[in-house]
């Protein structure tokens, strides 16, 4: 039981952040998921054995060039100044939270944080116990995302090809470049821009990472036909709020902090959307739900604001509610990945 009371204790410190505007707190929200996180035993989750043994491997064999250089470069001098692969889970545990959690406080004026902050741990936090790496790419990418809004465009660039780094799926993220965020970039222009630099910077990326591309093959080669009802529950819960709230052509979606009348950022319904269809193709292809996920995390802002929303604003609140509940009620079904039977790497001998 001791992931139900982190994850309670987590969610009542972001309400008193989201009260008392503290920063402070929400820093003691990421401590929390991060030590919970990054002190686990090797035998919770999946792929934490398997890392295990790659940090010890790669304090003895080196640096392995061309594969994931940023991740394994990162692990060597972890590994090389502090000799213990809990300290590298503990490290890479609290950059991926800090930067996902501090990157939803931006979303806070005209979204509930709490709720954000709820999603974030039912969802998504779960899958940092097994897809490191990833994992580790996509907070970057989620953080680099602010740089879009305010038009430094070269950032955000740099900041996603340190994430290709970690993980080479993110090369797919220059497409944020054309797809136009926030409400900053408004003249022709500046879209011209952002499409031509992605297509410069996926290029590039393709080319620099081509002998580490051929991995990701098995993303198309593995075939099924399943049923995910909760990717189609959330697809169908996104076309309700959109038609019935008139999203793309409604400047009075919700009210903010400053109970001020504002739209729904068409740029994150967007990205969700995008993030829903490459879930979809996860009923196809099992691993593709892997790359939604880049996308995905624009779900906490979405649902953060839809319950804001000036007209049928229960009906919204009632559908996450659901959504959650469905969501936490498998996890402890299921068992999450050994979650439940949470130990540390403090009782191992």
């Amino acid at each position: 039981m001791i992931y139900l009371f982190c994850m309670v204790t987590s969610g009542v410190l972001a309400v008193v952040a989201e009260k008392k505007n503290s920063r402070i707190a929400l820093f003691f929200v990421t401590l929390i998921l991060s030590f919970f996180c990054g002190s686990r035993s090797i035998e919770v989750g999946v792929d934490t054995a398997n890392y295990y043994n790659y940090f010890l491997s790669i304090a003895h064999i080196g640096i392995g060039f061309g594969s994931d250089i940023g991740f394994s470069v990162i692990s060597y001098f972890l590994m090389k100044y502090f000799d213990n692969p809990h300290i590298a889970f503990l490290f890479f545990a609290f950059v991926t939270n800090y930067l996902i959690l501090f990157r939803l406080w931006d979303f806070r004026e005209k979204a509930f944080f709490p709720l954000m902050v709820v999603i974030y741990m039912a969802v998504y936090y779960p899958y940092s116990f097994n897809i490191v790496r990833q994992f580790l790419a996509i907070a970057v990418v989620f953080w680099a995302t602010k740089y879009i809004e305010r038009n430094k465009y070269f950032r955000y660039a740099i900041l996603n090809i340190l994430a290709a780094s970690f993980h080479t799926s993110a090369l797919l993220c220059f497409c944020y470049l054309f797809v136009e965020q926030g409400f900053q970039a408004k003249k022709k222009q500046q879209r011209y821009l952002g499409f031509g630099l992605a297509c410069i910077f996926v290029a590039a990326g393709f080319i620099v990472f081509s002998s580490n591309i051929q991995k990701y093959e098995q993303y198309f080669t593995q075939t099924t036909a399943v049923l995910h009802p909760m990717t189609i529950l959330k697809i169908l819960c996104v076309i309700v709020v959109v038609v019935s709230n008139r999203v793309y052509n409604n400047p009075r979606f919700s009210v903010s902090k400053a109970k001020a009348y504002v739209p729904m950022n068409k740029e994150i319904l967007i990205i969700y959307q995008i993030g829903l269809l490459l879930g979809g193709l996860g009923m196809f292809f099992p691993l593709m739900n892997r790359i939604g996920f880049y996308f995905l995390m624009y779900e906490m802002p979405f649902w953060g604001q839809a319950v804001k929303a000036v007209k049928n604003r229960r009906w919204f609140q009632w559908m996450i509610t659901a959504i959650l509940v469905y969501i936490f009620a498998s996890t402890i079904v299921s068992g999450s990945e050994g979650l439940l039977n949470y130990t540390t790497f403090f009782a191992e001998k």
